[in-house]
């Protein structure tokens, strides 16, 4: 994941942009959706606990305010665009959302993407 911001750092920096028309439209589909498997995953790990040594599912308050949070997080980004297109929802979603918790001191795991990164990384290193 660091490599691909990386990439596109430099890709902007060196205004090769307009080369992104010689890839076919399914690569870039298939990189995108790839890239959204990667970032999901790991998400769902923050709607499970571990209970007695198992792992299970959120129910009760957690999971309220999980779904609350997801859903804070989905009305910003879909409303946010009518208001201003001057600044990303994504973002406007991420700082409010943090505040929101911070606030309220709401005890949530952080998503960690590390593991999956390091794992596609490591079966590409193997192929080389």
């Amino acid at each position: 994941m660091a490599m691909a911001g990386i990439l596109q750092i430099l890709v902007g920096l060196f205004k090769l942009g307009k080369f992104i028309r010689l890839v076919p439209q399914p690569v870039m589909y298939g990189f995108v959706n790839g890239l959204a498997v990667i970032i999901f995953t790991p998400q769902l790990g923050q709607f499970k606990t571990i209970v007695n040594g198992q792992t299970t599912w959120l129910t009760g308050e957690p999971l309220w305010i999980m779904l609350g949070l997801v859903a804070l997080t989905i009305a910003i980004i879909l409303l946010f665009p009518k208001i201003t297109k001057a600044i990303p929802a994504s973002l406007v979603a991420i700082i409010v959302v943090f505040i929101v918790v911070l606030g309220f001191n709401i005890d949530i795991k952080t998503v960690e993407l590390w593991p999956a990164v390091l794992w596609i990384c490591n079966g590409l290193l193997r192929k080389v």
